[in-house]
């Protein structure tokens, strides 16, 4: 049976449609092996490895990885490539309304009122961009517009039509009450996070930890004087491509005020040892450990408690790649 075949992409300045015509020039390179036989060689769907190369969404690092690898590809070179389509996914801009005509001799605003609700979105746009060179005269138009807000609402306060402070939150708000006033550049798109995920990251400053999709692959029981504390966990975030171990203690359980946890993760094709990870228990708070790249070999979790008399013996869950059981 002929599969449908796919949807034509057309370069488009886009680093996500960059990406997926990469993705289909490795594939053809490989001899177009179809989806059903790449996704048996990695153990993926074939739905999912042909989304992709679609260009319409961004494909987490471990959809990318498997289909790199089901191409015969080496996966590695892709990672810079794959977060900066990351960095800069977004939808295809929409032109602005068009709030009337702008004096010439004023940019386009680029510095809300300082006490408005459009700060924030202001400074993350600005953030995102080289800080320009032409300062000074930003500030003389942003004076310009600030005392005419100012002299408006003075001039309707004293009119009966509002105190200032009301006239100031409507314009704030995108009110058009007089001319060229209270127009609002559209709030920018909220980029995509950037991660730099790397061996021995913390999940938790990097975001891996927060993005949708985190899940426990595996659970094994800890113990401290033969008493069933807690659980080691390996946690795996498909958007990162990576796993992490964790310590979660049972509620109210009796740990040892002095107790250490000791929570590694491990990737025994590379390397015996350990990305460790030690720190003092604190009553009923989960500890985590370090990040390991999990896509390309199996990692499991460690964990172990450690009071003055001595550690316990380590529980360990079971080694994935990725989302597969390996062992």
């Amino acid at each position: 049976m002929v599969g449908r075949p796919e949807r034509e992409l057309r370069e488009d300045g886009t680093p996500l449609t960059a990406l997926a015509i990469a993705l289909r020039e490795l594939r053809r390179s490989a001899g177009s092996p179809s989806y059903r036989e790449m996704g048996q060689r990695v153990h993926r769907s074939p739905t999912t490895l042909s989304e992709a190369a679609g260009g319409e969404r961004h494909p987490t690092w471990d959809t990318l990885h498997a289909y790199v690898t089901a191409c015969g590809g080496d996966p590695s070179p892709w990672r810079d490539r794959w977060e900066a389509a990351a960095r800069r996914e977004s939808p295809k801009p929409v032109p602005p309304a068009v709030a009337g005509p702008e004096p010439a001799h004023v940019p386009a605003p680029e510095i809300a009122d300082p006490g408005g609700p459009a700060t924030t979105a202001t400074t993350a746009t600005t953030a995102a961009r080289p800080r320009r060179p032409w300062l000074w005269p930003s500030v003389a138009a942003a004076c310009l517009v600030l005392g005419a807000a100012a002299g408006f609402a003075l001039g309707a306060g004293a009119g009966g039509g509002g105190s200032p402070s009301s006239l100031a939150s409507s314009a704030a708000r995108g009110s058009t009450g007089a001319p060229g006033l209270g127009a609002v550049a559209p709030a920018p798109t909220e980029a995509a996070p950037t991660l730099v995920v790397a061996d021995g990251s913390d999940p938790q400053d990097t975001g891996c930890a927060r993005l949708p999709g985190v899940e426990t692959l595996d659970n094994t029981e800890v113990q401290q004087d033969g008493v069933p504390v807690g659980l080691a966990q390996l946690k795996y975030s498909p958007g990162c491509g990576a796993s992490w171990p964790r310590f979660e203690p049972f509620p109210g359980a009796e740990i040892s005020a002095d107790t250490v946890v000791h929570v590694d993760i491990v990737r025994p094709a590379t390397s015996a040892e350990p990305f460790a990870f030690s720190a003092p228990y604190v009553t009923d708070q989960a500890t985590f450990g370090n990040l390991a790249l999990s896509t390309g070999d199996c990692v499991y979790a460690s964990v172990s408690l450690e009071t003055a008399a001595g550690p316990t013996p380590a529980s360990t869950t079971h080694c994935f790649r990725g989302k597969t059981f390996v062992r």
